[in-house]
């Protein structure tokens, strides 16, 4: 951990908490950092870049007081960035934290300047890779203390190329807002595993304002994939036609059959649906197999008993 001297600027109040976060300053160097990792910039060229290792590399007019990584999973970073005093940014993911969530707090005080200056704008980014689970996500912002000298922008992304800050799939935007109320939507989530979860909050603040908030996102975990079997009973002689069903997993699924099925019965391997009739009583027993596009697989000892159908009465 590494301490520099403190920079002192008047006093206006920022505060975030951030569960599951993107910059243009840091675009460039995501493919090089280690995750975990937090990018604070403003509208001023200002940046800091922390990863993983704790590591804080600034640009433009910052500096630093403290970086550091914690408990595995957790990064803090205090310092000056342009007219922005930042005092904690602290983040925290797996497994700190019960995957998948990610939790950002921020501390940060602006005072008053001079001239024709406009508002400065902070952009906070926190982001990890390499979750587990399925949509949809929950978006919930929750101001700790009632302002209105801000103008804020919630946005959440999942990533299922599991790419650090990756934005391919945005899970909501709550704002342009200065409004002090809880805000709670549930939005789309990731279709493919692994996935990495991005927070990105940008905010806008007057001279002597305070903000202060939660904001949180989390993916829901993904259910164990489990396989039914298709219906146990049939009549020779009488088209036969059920399901292979599938609980949990990550869509599209491949289904494949071993053992004893009688060979007139066909299973479709993209659905599971087992058809076919067959001309005789007997019964059957097979294993059924089912793989989901992230290579997990369940197994189910299925059975099928034929009978012979009553006699049509004369």
């Amino acid at each position: 951990m590494k301490t520099q001297a403190c920079l002192k600027t008047p006093l206006a109040f920022v505060a975030a908490i951030i569960l599951l976060c993107p910059s243009a300053a840091t675009a460039a160097a995501t493919t090089a950092l280690v995750p975990p990792a937090l990018t604070p910039s403003d509208n001023a060229g200002n940046s800091v870049t922390i990863d993983g290792t704790g590591a804080a590399t600034c640009a433009g007019s910052c500096t630093t007081m403290i970086s550091g990584a914690g408990s595995p999973g957790a990064l803090t970073w205090s310092g000056q960035l342009g007219l922005f005093t930042i005092s904690a940014a602290s983040g925290q993911s797996k497994p700190a934290l019960s995957p998948p969530q990610i939790n950002l707090t921020l501390l940060v005080t602006t005072g008053s300047w001079s001239g024709s200056t406009s508002n400065p704008v902070l952009h906070a980014m926190w982001s990890d890779v390499g979750f587990s689970g399925t949509g949809p996500m929950t978006m919930a912002v929750s101001p700790l203390i009632p302002e209105r000298d801000f103008n804020a922008v919630y946005t959440g992304y999942v990533d299922n190329t599991n790419a650090l800050f990756g934005t391919g799939t945005t899970v909501g935007t709550i704002g342009p807002t200065n409004i002090g109320s809880s805000t709670t939507i549930t939005g789309a989530g990731p279709t493919s595993e692994p996935f990495s979860m991005t927070e990105d909050v940008v905010v806008s603040m007057s001279q002597d304002a305070s903000f202060t908030v939660s904001f949180n996102l989390i993916a829901v975990p993904q259910p164990a994939l489990a396989l039914g079997c298709p219906s146990a009973s049939g009549e020779s002689g009488v088209p036969y036609d059920s399901h292979l069903t599938v609980r949990g997993g990550i869509p599209p699924y491949s289904f494949s059959i071993s053992g004893g099925l009688p060979a007139v019965l066909v299973l479709n391997p993209s659905t599971g649906e087992i058809s076919g009739s067959q001309t005789a009583a007997g019964s059957f027993s097979f294993t059924a197999e089912v793989t989901d596009s992230s290579r997990d697989s369940g197994q189910a000892q299925c059975h099928i008993v034929f009978t012979t159908p009553p006699a049509p009465l004369e």
